[in-house]
């Protein structure tokens, strides 16, 4: 994962340099906040991992940091799909 994590954090820096409008700022602090929310998920099984944490395979179920996550899909995709930022309010 760490990999994944390095190369997802260039990303984000270089997406940051290049944004030069309000609506690039809001894209890359909403890539910044689902990348936050992936590293605070991740690090929570690496925990887990490491202490000999027993995990059930429905860990993620109703899970309040996986929700958000998810929920931010559609934004992303609508974003990505129109070049554009919008706002829906699922992103808070």
């Amino acid at each position: 994962m760490a990999a994944y994590r390095s190369q997802a954090t260039q990303n984000l820096r270089l997406a940051s340099v290049a944004a030069s409008t309000d609506a690039d700022r809001n894209a890359v602090w909403l890539l910044g906040s689902e990348l936050n929310n992936m590293n605070k998920l991740n690090q929570r099984f690496l925990d887990a991992n490491q202490s000999m944490t027993y995990v059930a395979t429905d860990a993620l179920k109703g899970d309040p940091l996986d929700q958000k996550i998810v929920n931010l899909r559609s934004p992303l995709a609508a974003m990505a799909s129109s070049g554009q930022f919008v706002d829906d309010g699922s992103c808070q």
